[in-house]
């Protein structure tokens, strides 16, 4: 997960070409990777709790977001999501994206690792 311009460069950077790529679309969010074994398929269910994280550590004290309320995500492979030099930190080009309207729910989750 990145919660700021900056993680999100390093989430662009290291994740691998078939990690999805997760975003909420139209609203400035954390990006999220799913990352799991190659050639291996995520489940909806897993897909949906990603976006549901991602909209979670998106929303801020002048939004807050509803039980129920749908938002839409942008999931894609990790390799169409490009960072071109110059771009401003956080920004992203996606050059193929799948548009998913997922409802919105507080899920309760473990994060490992940095999340500064």
């Amino acid at each position: 997960m990145g919660r700021n311009a900056a993680q999100n460069d390093d989430l662009v950077r290291s994740g691998g070409p078939e990690d999805l790529w997760i975003h909420m679309r139209d609203y400035p969010s954390a990006h999220g990777l799913l990352r799991g074994p190659k050639k291996a398929k995520p489940t909806e269910t897993q897909i949906t709790f990603c976006c549901q994280v991602v909209a979670q550590l998106s929303k801020s004290k002048k939004k807050s977001f509803q039980e129920g309320e749908k938002f839409d995500f942008i999931i894609t492979p990790k390799k169409f999501v490009k960072k071109k030099r110059g771009m401003a930190p956080g920004s992203v080009i996606v050059e193929r994206e799948t548009v998913r309207r997922i409802a919105y729910k507080e899920v309760v989750f473990t994060v490992r690792g940095r999340l500064d």
